[in-house]
């Protein structure tokens, strides 16, 4: 019930250190990486012809699970009060989000048949294809611009939470490894 508050204080959080250093662009310069944005990923999964289970598998246990390695590894790299206090808040708030996902979907799953794990795993593939493969998490971790990968390369060199394209790498690599187990704990190899 706390998701739609913490979201919103994160996005409080983003937009005043955007402001504090130098403000916004109107939009992606690259047209293609513009429309990973409108992809419409959410009304898909949230589609009342979709499995609950499939979308708190999608989008809490496994992608705010991402999320919450990529601030991780964001949070250790900087060093300005500012960013590390915004960046430390969304990843706690992530990491817990992705924790109830697993002790929700952990008392779901001995319910499950194999037209159910099937959606899920259908759901869970369909994210990380949305948002790790089109780059849209990490410009380096997919087909996201290269100015924005190097954007991030400048930002983790000041110590202003940006990820090099090696960090991010290394964050997804061990939360591809640990969500592997998480859902093969689920039964969902």
């Amino acid at each position: 019930s706390m998701r739609g508050s913490e979201d919103a204080w994160h996005v409080d959080a983003c937009e005043r250190l955007a402001a504090r250093f130098g403000g916004f662009i109107d939009a992606p310069r690259d047209a293609r990486y513009a429309g990973a944005f409108n992809l419409a990923l959410h009304r898909r999964l949230f589609s009342a012809d979709e499995s609950l289970d499939a979308q708190v598998a999608a989008l809490v246990l496994d992608r705010d699970a991402l999320d919450a390695a990529l601030l991780g590894a964001a949070l250790a790299g900087a060093t300005d009060a500012a960013v590390r206090a915004a960046l430390a808040l969304m990843q706690r708030d992530r990491t817990r989000q992705s924790h109830f996902g697993r002790l929700y979907l952990a008392g779901r799953a001995p319910g499950w048949d194999d037209a159910e794990r099937a959606r899920i795993r259908a759901a869970v593939a369909i994210a990380r294809e949305q948002f790790v493969d089109s780059g849209l998490l990490h410009p380096a971790l997919g087909a996201g611009p290269e100015e924005l990968a190097l954007a991030h390369e400048h930002a983790a060199a000041a110590g202003l939470g940006g990820l090099s394209a090696e960090a991010a790498a290394l964050a997804v690599s061990t939360w591809r490894r640990e969500a592997g187990e998480r859902l093969d704990a689920l039964g969902l190899s």
